[in-house]
């Protein structure tokens, strides 16, 4: 079995490589950071198994490696993971999901698992789709006003605040002022991230 793990941190790299190789024998790997320029491909390409860890979730690092190689299982490790995160790595093909703070027989019984064909997600993973599936998490929409929504809307489809305004009849600062509470009450930075909150279907204007 070749191993691809993407890691920044060397001391990590080892530790990931020493576990997968005391329970999988004759395992190979390739180690990476997340700096692709400098990645092999070729070796990317033909792994049987992709492990990339994160501080936080990088969706275009993550869409990158994902386009090289779709065949393998990707496990996707890190120190905090949002929801809206969670949901689209799930959904562009993601077969585990864990937390760095896991014990390490969680990180084993995740490969092997996800090497045997089945999906593996954390607990704190699988709680945070049980609440949103409750309705307990679904405050964000609910959240926005009407105004807000239709800002929301244009935001999503790429306008600026100038067009907006014309569109609505606003002045661009009460736009820019909406703009800013949406993006306050969502917990997002940029439109990017809103975008990726409506493909998760977490938010639906």
């Amino acid at each position: 079995m070749h191993v691809s793990i993407f890691e920044n941190h060397s001391i990590s790299r080892i530790g990931i490589r020493e576990l997968i190789k005391e329970h999988f024998d004759n395992s190979t790997f390739s180690e990476n950071t997340h700096d692709l320029t400098d990645i092999n491909s070729t070796s990317l390409k033909t792994a049987d198994l992709v492990f990339i860890c994160f501080e936080t979730v990088n969706l275009r690092i993550w869409g990158e490696i994902r386009d090289i190689n779709k065949t393998a299982p990707i496990i996707v490790c890190c120190n905090q993971i949002k929801y809206y995160e969670l949901i689209k790595i799930l959904k562009d093909g993601a077969k585990g999901i864990l937390l760095k703070n896991q014990p390490v027989h969680e990180f084993a019984k995740c490969i092997k698992s996800v090497l045997e064909g089945q999906r593996y997600i954390c607990h704190e993973g699988l709680m945070m789709i049980a609440e949103q599936v409750i309705g307990r998490k679904n405050i964000f929409v609910k959240s926005l006003n009407p105004r807000e929504k239709v800002v929301a809307a244009y935001l999503m489809e790429g306008h600026g605040t100038n067009f907006i305004g014309q569109k609505l009849n606003l002045p661009v600062s009460a736009v820019s002022i909406a703009k800013h509470r949406i993006f306050e009450k969502l917990r997002i930075k940029n439109i990017l991230q809103l975008r990726e909150m409506m493909n998760s279907g977490m938010l639906r204007l």
